[in-house]
């Protein structure tokens, strides 16, 4: 049986290789185990949203909105920082890079 330091390791590896769906996969079986902490909520938004699973995108945003208010950040978007920065993300590859 996996630990939840050893889901968030490989949740945190598949975000890197940018393997959406299964770091948003890996993130929620941590979070099952234990609270994830704001930077990894803000990842599972980003994997989540990036994955397709938009209503999984709005719940965990609004996680993670509640846990930068919990830690004094009166800043943050109301929904993460996905929407404000999808635009501009260097998480998703420029559209002539992703066509045939």
């Amino acid at each position: 049986m996996r630990t939840p330091d050893s889901w968030l390791e490989r949740a945190r590896g598949n975000f890197e290789r940018r393997a959406w769906a299964d770091a948003r996969e890996a993130f929620a079986r941590a979070d099952g185990l234990a609270p994830l902490d704001v930077d990894d909520l803000e990842k599972w938004t980003w994997a989540s949203g990036l994955a397709g699973k938009y209503d999984e995108h709005y719940e965990i945003s609004e996680r993670a909105y509640r846990a930068h208010r919990r830690a004094g950040d009166l800043e943050a978007p109301p929904f993460g920082h996905f929407g404000r920065d999808f635009a501009s993300s260097r998480f998703v590859k420029p559209r002539a890079e992703t066509d045939g």
